[in-house]
């Protein structure tokens, strides 16, 4: 009898269950269906999210900020599932507010996801950060996620109300790009973060899953008034950076423009192209700076005011046909690592610019080529590296610019020789003197253009 009153027991127990869970199976398709029927399709046949089923609320009200992030991630996953490729937000005005990262890939927030093979379309809409006291909160996060594009609107952040708890806090970024392949970023507005603009490094959560930053492209953007950097590069390969405006960043140091720094021995960064940018007002003075661990990077065509810096990167600098005022091109090997071969660049190109009131000065890295370039109230400097400079014009005013080629030796590295070759260079102005050694033995000032061309051959194949 016992037995029988346990088998029923069980039994209702079981058909209990099942009833739940068709009750609830039936719950969440009459709830979808009657969102439909209130509301319309989720997503519109023009890829436009509907607003209303997803509960995203346009407006100034802070207290939609979660419910907006929450409601665009919502839609996107929405499209993502149903293999929607693209998608674009009603024109308007959207508050959010970022969220603790549970996965914890690193210390940023999350805000709105792209998802793999979804293309965010703006539509002209602003995405705006609310008011908050926190370090760090992004808020668009590209983590990890291959063919996917945000475009067409604007990205604010809360620079002009946030809640400093102290003056570093530095990580509020616009979009956060963590790993991924094959991303677009493209005809943006993004200003007003207490961070950076772009903030791409690699994936590394709690999970042990890992990827590198791969085939980014940022085009067409406006990026200004943010206080750290207007891109940064942490570490990636195959990213270009072309047709953009950057400029006004002055808060938090470094303040540049476009700052490639690994932090990290294990990071590298690889294949950068920088072109047809307008780079200014970074508090600096540096427009680029290029640090350890890059290589292969490209600086063509931009309009620069400030400087491009290299320190302690790796190999082949290309700067060609820039135009570069009040700064100039600065590359130094830093003290630390003088005796360290590894972080020697082993070639810079610097051909083809135009300096205004600005510089060429190189320090310690093994091999440059400088020629065809236009220099105006500047100077071309080289100590304690191999280099060909030729068909240079240097025309000065100044009075305080005392010599056209400058040439020395570190006195801390005072064995080794170098091979600087002079050839066909115009000096024009107020000069004490065309060409000032300050070398000593260590440094060999070679006229001999056939020496050159072998030096220039040996260059190209290094």
């Amino acid at each position: 009898m016992k037995k029988t009153k346990k088998i029923m027991f069980c039994t209702v127990i079981v058909c209990l269950v099942i009833l739940f869970m068709t009750l609830y199976s039936r719950k969440l398709l009459n709830t979808e269906y009657i969102l439909i029927k209130l509301y319309g399709n989720p997503i519109g046949e023009d890829g436009t999210i509907n607003n209303e089923y997803f509960g995203i609320k346009c407006g100034e009200n802070n207290i939609n900020a979660k419910i907006n992030l929450n409601g665009i991630n919502k839609a996107i996953e929405y499209a993502s599932n149903k293999e929607i490729t693209e998608i674009k937000l009603k024109k308007g005005k959207y508050l959010i507010d970022s969220q603790k990262d549970e996965e914890k890939y690193h210390y940023q927030e999350k805000g709105i996801m792209l998802k793999t093979n979804v293309r965010l379309n703006l539509n002209g809409s602003t995405i705006k950060h609310i008011s908050n006291n926190r370090n760090s909160y992004t808020l668009i996060s590209i983590l990890n996620v291959e063919n996917a594009s945000i475009f067409n609107g604007t990205l604010e952040g809360d620079r002009d109300d946030h809640i400093f708890e102290n003056p570093s806090q530095q990580y509020g970024h616009g979009i956060d790009l963590a790993g991924g392949k094959t991303i677009e970023i493209y005809n943006l507005e993004v200003k007003n973060m207490i961070g950076d603009g772009i903030y791409i490094t690699n994936f590394n959560n709690e999970k042990k899953e890992k990827g590198e930053a791969q085939n980014i492209k940022i085009f067409n953007c406006n990026i200004y008034n943010c206080r750290r950097q207007g891109i940064t590069i942490i570490n990636g390969e195959n990213i270009e950076i072309y047709q953009n405006e950057i400029h006004n960043i002055e808060g938090t140091a470094p303040q540049s423009c476009i700052d490639l720094e690994t932090g990290n021995k294990e990071y590298i960064i690889k294949n950068i192209k920088i072109y047809e940018n307008k780079l200014y007002s970074a508090k600096s003075n540096n427009a680029i700076i290029a640090s350890k661990n890059t290589y292969q990077l490209d600086i063509v065509n931009n309009q620069i005011e400030g400087k491009i810096r290299t320190y302690n990167a790796e190999n082949e600098i290309n700067i060609l046909n820039n135009y570069i005022k009040n700064g100039g091109i600065v590359g130094v090997l830093s003290e630390e690592n003088i005796n360290i071969e590894n972080y020697y660049v082993k070639k810079i190109k610097i051909e083809g610019n135009e300096l205004d009131n600005s510089y060429i000065n190189l320090g310690r890295l093994n091999n440059a080529k400088i020629f065809d370039n236009k220099i105006k109230n500047g100077y071309i400097e080289v100590a304690n590296m191999n280099s060909a400079i030729f068909n240079n014009k240097l025309t000065n005013d100044d009075t305080n610019i005392k010599y056209g080629c400058i040439i020395k030796r570190d006195d801390n590295e005072n064995t080794k020789k170098y091979n600087v070759y002079l050839i066909d260079n115009e000096y024009y102005g107020k000069l004490e003197e065309n060409v000032k050694n300050n070398g000593n033995d260590n440094i060999i000032i070679n006229y001999d253009k056939n020496k050159m061309l072998e030096y220039i051959e040996l260059f190209e194949n290094l």
